[in-house]
């Protein structure tokens, strides 16, 4: 009985599929505007947008643990779980000590919120990694945090903004949600 009882509490940390007739329930729509001079891809200027996931039961309880994947619809816009974004004063707190050119330093600004971030954790190389896919899993209050950045819009052929999606699924169920520019 004794061997058995750590093999549970290791299956209980593992995160599960979702039960027949959950739901997940993604955030409103964000209204975006990007200016031309802005809409420069891998230039890490773009907006900053914090939303979560929630995912519910069939009687619409939140579950903790569960498997929940998000996807851009957008190669410019990337998936950052909460945890590895971390908003900082200005650009010298944001700069490495040994940068000694902005080329050099690994800040990203968010025209929005006109404020600096970097990136932590497993997505600390933002050389090579642009998250447009993340599998997380729920907290305990079956919320996934997560934070999209739009580096660059998708354009039509004439240069001008277009919207674009981003899923969530927990296989027994996908929404979406949708970055959609401004009018005028």
């Amino acid at each position: 009985m004794m061997l058995l009882l750590p093999a549970l509490l290791a299956c209980a940390n593992e995160p599960i599929g979702a039960e027949y007739g959950s739901q997940v329930i993604v955030p409103q729509d964000v209204e975006y505007s990007m200016d031309a001079a802005l809409n420069i891809p891998e230039d890490r200027a773009g907006m900053l947008s914090y939303g979560y996931i929630s995912v519910v039961d069939p009687v619409g309880d939140p579950v903790p643990g569960v498997r929940v994947e998000l996807i851009s619809g957008w190669s410019g816009a990337y998936i950052i779980p909460d945890g590895a974004v971390r908003i900082v004063n200005d650009l010298d707190e944001a700069c490495d000590a040994g940068a000694s050119t902005d080329e050099e330093c690994l800040a990203w600004y968010d025209t929005e919120g006109e404020r600096y971030f970097e990136w932590s954790g497993e997505y600390e190389d933002v050389n090579t990694i642009r998250p447009n896919y993340v599998q997380t899993v729920t907290n305990n209050r079956g919320l996934v945090p997560f934070f999209v950045f739009l580096n660059s819009a998708p354009v039509d052929g004439e240069g001008a903004p277009q919207p674009f999606a981003v899923f969530a699924s927990i296989a027994v169920d996908t929404d979406s949600f949708s970055f959609t520019p401004t009018a005028g």
